[in-house]
């Protein structure tokens, strides 16, 4: 999970509209006032076709988007439309969170709170809570989920880890001169670590999790400092690292 910034509401949900869509799921609370196409599309790309939860990409895989109300529907009609409550969520989020009453139990709302000031991850595979509000995201959302999250993550997290050695283990071998730093071999190293950093963006599904990977692997820090020393790091890679830094978790 990582902080997505809230966009300006859609030009067509005008308050008019809003109006007229809660009068009528509140008359009838079986109308999905709230599936419109403009909604859905403005969503999408405030999150980065992510879910705002668990950072799978969307409408891949049978993973569509979900509109997702922060405070549940059934509890708070006079929100079903209100465009501060909405968020785009995968199908098992939506529906692991339910009916759950996040102003009774407070959750972790992504459009509003820093995700890493609540959680760490541990191993980069399980969440784990760091105050109340984390460790009611975690068993609201059943982050932990076992074949669903934690599989992918430790899959994910491996795949990272070994780039990450064979990167460091190439830098070694420049630096000890059982490689000629030629201008080839060196090129090919930069754009392979600018490719591992890109693994970590934003937009990218798990990103958060590949972040924390990364910036927390030992090898990494040797593998920037050897990349100094061969004069091949960039303004670039720079550029990444920083934003992956953004949305690193802590480790336990």
């Amino acid at each position: 999970m990582i902080h997505i910034e809230r966009t300006r509401k859609p030009e067509e949900l005008t308050d008019d509209v809003v109006k007229q869509k809660t009068k009528l799921y509140k008359n009838d609370h079986s109308q999905t006032v709230w599936k419109e196409k403009y909604i859905h599309d403005a969503l999408m790309s405030m999150s980065y076709n992510k879910c705002c939860y668990c950072e799978c990409l969307l409408n891949e895989e049978s993973k569509y988007m979900e509109i997702e109300h922060f405070h549940d529907k059934s509890s708070y009609p006079e929100e079903v439309v209100n465009w501060e409550n909405l968020l785009p969520s995968c199908k098992k989020c939506n529906t692991t969170k339910g009916t759950h009453d996040t102003i009774v139990e407070p959750i972790i709302n992504p459009s509003i709170d820093i995700p890493q000031d609540h959680m760490v991850l541990y191993k980069c595979v399980r969440f784990r809570g760091k105050d109340d509000l984390g460790k009611m995201t975690i068993t609201a959302l059943n982050l932990n989920d076992q074949e669903r999250h934690c599989m992918p993550r430790y899959k994910l997290m491996a795949e990272v880890t070994q780039k990450i050695e064979n990167l460091y283990e190439t830098s070694e071998e420049f630096i000890n001169g059982q490689r000629q730093q030629t201008l080839q071999g060196l090129g090919r190293l930069r754009n392979n670590v600018c490719s591992l950093l890109s693994l970590g963006k934003k937009e990218k599904e798990y990103s958060s999790v590949v972040a924390t990977a990364i910036l927390n692997d030992s090898y990494y820090t040797k593998l920037e400092s050897n990349m100094k020393s061969l004069k091949c790091w960039t303004q670039e890679m720079t550029d990444l690292a920083n934003e992956l830094s953004e949305i690193k978790y802590d480790e336990q």
